[in-house]
């Protein structure tokens, strides 16, 4: 089967080629105009019976068919499987899919970001090494839930053209990626590496902090589309990015984080609603 959104590119290619209407190409092959616009579009993935009426109906030849098949399945590559994964150019469907296991991986981060907090405030207190394994348990799968919930912030930023949300929200990704990684880093370098642990934990703290800055910029210029609680997410996420940078109020953002991520659940939670109402 020919995979979105290389067939609707086809078909509406093909239809031009032969200077026709929607409406005039349904008269033709007897599939409803509705179908042919979900399909051009690219939000649905039509049964392969489908896909054979319409192009028999624009003398698309079988033979060159099953070619551009096998050519689009051949092309699953990592650059294909980075693009689904980051939301990049997907079609307008598969982005709204993404909120509903995003504001649920939200939920579980939220949890997992309160018992890692805990995790290292007691490491730091008691000056005692945490098992290894539940430790990087947490941080592996903090980052995975986390990866999730973002996803769903660029479909969002996405769909509402919203430029810097989206470049903040991948940089807040790699900021993440970077938190955890380094925490790793000192876990396992200990003591060897604690001469220079403080420093890159500021260089951590110091550049998570410019990020959220724009994150919640982007997260504000949502407040049309998706009411208050973009708006005071946004404003939240600036208050703790200027606490991150300070680095002396820095264990403020410890406080103001939940409330932010709660925040932003509501919001993937909201999106998740209307997309499914038809109102997105």
């Amino acid at each position: 089967m020919i995979a979105q959104p290389s067939l609707g590119k086809l078909l509406v290619e093909l239809r031009k080629q032969k200077g026709w209407t929607q409406e005039e190409l349904v008269e033709a092959c007897h599939v409803s105009v509705r179908t042919i616009q979900r399909i051009e579009s690219g939000d649905v993935t039509p049964r392969e019976s489908t896909v054979r009426l319409l192009l028999d109906a624009l003398d698309y030849n079988s033979e060159e068919w099953k070619e551009f098949v096998q050519k689009d399945d051949s092309n699953v590559s990592p650059y294909k499987f980075l693009n689904t994964m980051l939301a990049l150019n997907l079609p307008e469907n598969q982005l709204k899919k993404s909120f509903h296991d995003a504001w649920l991986a939200g939920i579980i981060y939220l949890l997992l970001f309160v018992i890692d907090s805990g995790v290292e405030i007691f490491v730091e207190l008691n000056g005692s090494i945490f098992p290894e394994i539940p430790y990087i348990a947490i941080k592996v799968v903090s980052l995975g839930t986390y990866f999730l919930f973002m996803r769903g912030m660029v479909s969002l930023a996405t769909l509402f053209e919203n430029r810097l949300l989206r470049v903040a929200a991948y940089l807040s990704l790699a900021m993440t990626t970077l938190y955890y990684g380094s925490d790793l880093v000192v876990f396992y370098m200990d003591p060897y590496f604690d001469g220079i642990a403080g420093v890159i934990g500021a260089f951590v703290i110091l550049t998570n902090g410019a990020t959220a800055i724009f994150y919640g910029a982007g997260l504000r210029r949502l407040q049309d589309g998706m009411g208050k609680a973009a708006k005071y997410a946004g404003i939240l996420e600036i208050i703790l990015g200027v606490c991150m940078l300070t680095l002396v109020f820095a264990p403020i953002s410890l406080v103001i984080f939940p409330i932010t991520m709660i925040l932003e659940i509501l919001i993937l939670s909201k999106a998740d609603d209307l997309s499914k109402s038809g109102q997105l």
